[in-house]
């Protein structure tokens, strides 16, 4: 779809927090940003304070921070139906699973989970986003959904046979402006090494995650120890935040802590240089809808091991430009998969960056705001 809309719309975007900004923040300030450019009013609602935007930011009042999520979710979610319904805008798209939008941009995956322990279907946790989960699929639903792979759409349509008609997978929503692959030079990568004191001619793994266990954070430490000149470059937590403990705690037992560097949050240019610095991306997530960190690394020439639970893991394949690993993962064979994969680093490089050269990769925000504008 190609034309956009000849008249000005007022939208409405919600979101539970704009900060920090990972995917699916950053998929809700660039699509905001695209509607704005194509002259819409475009609003944003949010339950937690948020740096300054250029698009006009609302905050929902009234939902206590000490409440868990799913209480807090419970309290969004009301507070967006008064606001939204008295407001009469021309759209609304949701980036949460909220009923009462015209549009869910569903980058989670299934939360009322038929495999799902007894027992934690009669918690408070469950019940609340198993409602509202329903309430955004059931047959009297109208919200048009956007998922964002084929893997994570399907237990959805197992589980509440929507109408085909109002799900889509949009294609990948990256940035082309995070197609650097120029900035894969020997130059940066020395330059790195040797700000964090790593021999130039050890294999060195990258790992992006701001969630340690989800991403598989652990399993990469145990393949640390397994290959003993290897380090590991660690971006997403600080060392010193709460959720690195665990992270620590193992490096340290496994006697790998010298040879893990915390990196912190990156972005931009900072993350191109790890990457450049690095020779492989190891992604071994329990869970994930995407894995927009995979095609990140893959156009700018960073092979990538992951498993084949990310929704992005096909593009490894079809690029030629990594492993894909199979669950249940043995330590040791992922380790071996890891080094694989360095020593045949260049010609991984080549591909994934020939592979960045496919406009599908770039379109996704477009073809959204396309969506959202015709209403489907």
């Amino acid at each position: 779809m190609q034309n956009h809309s000849t008249h000005p719309l007022s939208i409405a975007l919600a979101i539970f927090r704009l900060h920090p900004r990972g995917g699916l923040e950053d998929n809700c300030i660039r699509i905001a940003e695209e509607l704005r450019a194509r002259g819409h009013s475009v609003t944003v609602f949010v339950a937690r304070d948020t740096p300054e935007l250029t698009t006009n930011v609302v905050r929902i009042t009234g939902i206590p921070h000490y409440f868990p999520n799913h209480r807090r979710m419970q309290l969004f979610a009301r507070g967006l139906a008064k606001r939204i319904k008295s407001a009469g805008f021309d759209r609304t798209a949701t980036f949460q699973t909220i009923p009462g939008f015209d549009f869910l941009f569903l980058a989670d995956k299934i939360k009322n989970n038929v495999g799902t322990p007894w027992w934690k279907k009669l918690l408070p946790r469950f019940r609340i986003f198993a409602v509202l989960e329903r309430a955004v699929f059931s047959p009297k639903s109208r919200t048009q959904v956007i998922g964002l792979s084929n893997e994570q759409m399907r237990p959805f349509r197992d589980l509440y046979n929507p109408d085909a008609n109002r799900m889509r997978i949009a294609p990948p929503t990256l940035s082309r402006l995070k197609y650097r692959p120029e900035s894969r030079n020997s130059d940066n990568k020395m330059a790195f090494r040797h700000a964090h004191g790593i021999p130039s001619d050890s294999d060195v793994w990258l790992a992006l995650s701001l969630a340690p266990k989800t991403k598989g954070l652990d399993r990469t430490v145990e393949a640390l120890s397994i290959c003993q000149t290897a380090h590991l470059l660690i971006a997403g937590p600080a060392a010193t935040d709460k959720s690195a403990r665990k992270i620590r705690i193992l490096a340290k037992q496994l006697k790998v802590e010298e040879r893990v560097h915390w990196l912190g949050y990156l972005s931009g240019d900072t993350l191109l240089s790890a990457m450049a610095a690095s020779d492989v991306l190891a992604h071994p997530a329990r869970t994930e809808v995407t894995g927009a960190v995979i095609l990140e690394a893959i156009i700018n020439g960073l092979p990538v091991v992951a498993t084949s639970h990310c929704g992005f893991a096909h593009h490894i394949i079809e690029a030629k430009a990594g492993e894909v690993i199979e669950e249940p993962i043995s330590v040791e064979k992922y380790a071996d998969t890891l080094r694989d994969v360095c020593r045949n680093g260049p010609k991984f490089s080549a591909n994934g960056i020939a592979y960045g050269n496919s406009v599908i990769l770039f379109d996704g925000v477009k073809t959204v705001c396309d969506w959202i504008e015709a209403g489907f």
